[in-house]
């Protein structure tokens, strides 16, 4: 075994085959989410064709937009479903592929760096590498919001009590 090659381990299987999965999710759903945007295209044209028909020439009574508009309202509301299962599936892709590059060793200079949190003058925080890319806290931050890396940043730099 060469060195560049990853060791077997279940863990890289289990993110590898849950990537693969959501890789197919993120596919599946956006496949349907440009199909349904290019529906809504139409139902746009055929609205304005029907609209020019019922007001502009007169040739059909005014109802007729009604079925045009609310199939488009319709495609809106399946669009905007569309999309947020999309956005899921790429954050449980994403979500599995940091958790790779961390079993891969390939992590460095992915993540949040937490340079906000490095206090200056600290007594080992710069000795240790807390901070900056390739540091401990980007290794561990899987936090997504700025009080989740606000905790983190502060167990780093405080030391933990005895009694707990």
């Amino acid at each position: 075994m060469t060195q560049t090659e990853p060791l077997e381990n279940p863990a890289r299987e289990l993110y590898s085959a849950k990537a693969e999965a959501a890789r197919q999710e993120v596919s599946f759903w956006l496949f349907r989410e440009r199909w349904v945007s290019r529906a809504r295209l139409v139902t746009f044209f055929a609205g304005l064709a029907t609209g020019w028909l019922a007001f502009g020439s007169r040739q059909l009574e005014a109802i007729w937009i009604l079925p045009p508009a609310a199939l488009f309202v319709a495609l809106l509301v399946i669009h905007d479903r569309y999309i947020r299962k999309r956005d899921r599936a790429e954050r449980v892709l994403d979500f599995y592929e940091r958790g790779l590059s961390r079993l891969n060793d390939t992590w460095a200079g992915h993540g949040n760096s937490g340079e906000a949190y490095n206090p200056e003058g600290h007594p080992y925080a710069n000795d240790l590498d807390l901070f900056g890319e390739g540091s401990l806290f980007e290794l561990l931050c899987t936090a997504r919001t700025r009080a989740g890396q606000a905790v983190l940043a502060k167990w780093l730099l405080e030391p933990c009590s005895s009694h707990q």
